[in-house]
């Protein structure tokens, strides 16, 4: 895992974007090879608030409002 390392735009873009749309910080750490907790620190320096929910709901929409 990258630690401390410099953020580009896009990896801001990204995080800011998967959070905001539900992703866990778990999940945006693993595809940006970064700590959960240097992606949790940095989200909170930017005001980014996790939305949960969102991609749940986004789940039960296309699985037909059922689980398969």
């Amino acid at each position: 895992m990258l630690s401390n390392s410099p953020w580009c735009p896009q990896d801001l873009f990204f995080m800011g974007n998967s959070i905001r749309r539900g992703s866990s910080f778990g999940e945006v750490a693993g595809f940006l090879s970064r700590t959960e907790e240097e992606v949790r620190r940095k989200a909170e320096e930017l005001g980014i608030k996790q939305c949960l929910g969102i991609a749940a709901a986004g789940h039960e929409r296309r699985m037909g409002g059922r689980e398969r």
